[in-house]
């Protein structure tokens, strides 16, 4: 596989969070949780932070839940972390409960910009405050109280100068494993081929050549197949740019 394994670039991101929602004397709400906050508390506290990420398979989105809990708890809230597993039907009911249970606010991770934002709106009619953290919900109409990322723009054209890098004067082919439903990773991938490009743009020859650009999901299995996949097409491949770790780690897995 020639130098492929040492040219997969893994996405490493770090987050801060905030905080802010009313008061409210509501107790949290019991059984349906994956995780939360201490339950056992005192019935009186300032509200439920309820938080829904892309899926708590992946480590990142447990770290996040972990400082939510925390930092709610810190401050009299408590918590209510489930798991959508990537399924945005799934989510859409979570939002659902929360509205039911009288959350105080939702903190998002959409599992597809889009579609998630007609349970986004419910809430939003109900005047429970949504916010969202690493990826944004693109719906029109939808409104987003706050926002806590990094610039994903950035990341991506950082991983296209790390490419270049790694390459060498010799350029190679590319394979890309995106994932179009989480507004981050689409701008991760705009920014690594912004990059690209820009190098591509004097040379004749020994270019970068982006040779296919499949959905890893943001996940091991997928990010495996899709790259099995791209080697059965392209067997010279040299590197390969996902735009998380798991997939990257399905990826490796598909080279080794």
């Amino acid at each position: 596989m020639k130098r492929i394994a040492q040219h997969l670039l893994l996405t490493a991101l770090t987050l801060a969070l905030t905080g802010c929602s009313p008061s409210s004397d509501k107790p949290a709400p019991g059984g349906s949780s994956n995780a939360s906050g201490d339950t056992s508390a005192p019935a009186k506290t300032k509200g439920i932070i309820a938080y829904t990420p892309l899926t708590l398979s992946n480590p990142f989105f447990k770290v996040i839940g972990e400082h939510i809990t925390a930092e709610a708890a810190k401050n009299g809230y408590d918590t209510l972390m489930v798991d959508p597993d990537m399924d945005v039907k799934k989510q859409s009911d979570q939002f659902d409960d929360f509205i039911s249970s009288g959350v105080t606010a939702i903190i998002l991770v959409p599992c597809d910009r889009l579609s998630i934002g007609p349970a986004v709106k419910s809430a939003n009619a109900k005047g429970i405050p949504v916010f969202t953290v690493d990826a944004k919900c693109a719906a029109e109409g939808a409104e987003i109280a706050g926002h806590v990322g990094t610039d994903n723009f950035q990341g991506g054209e950082l991983a296209g100068q790390a490419m270049i890098k790694a390459l060498g004067e010799n350029g190679g082919k590319v394979l890309i494993l995106d994932f179009k439903k989480a507004n981050s990773c689409v701008l991760r991938v705009a920014g690594f081929k912004k990059v690209i490009d820009a190098h591509n743009s004097d040379r004749t020859s020994s270019k970068i050549q982006i040779v296919a650009e499949l959905n890893g999901n943001g996940a091991r299995t997928e990010g495996y197949q899709s790259t099995a996949d791209a080697l059965q097409a392209h067997d010279d491949l040299d590197a390969v740019f996902a735009i998380n770790d798991p997939s990257a780690l399905g990826a490796y897995t598909a080279i080794k």
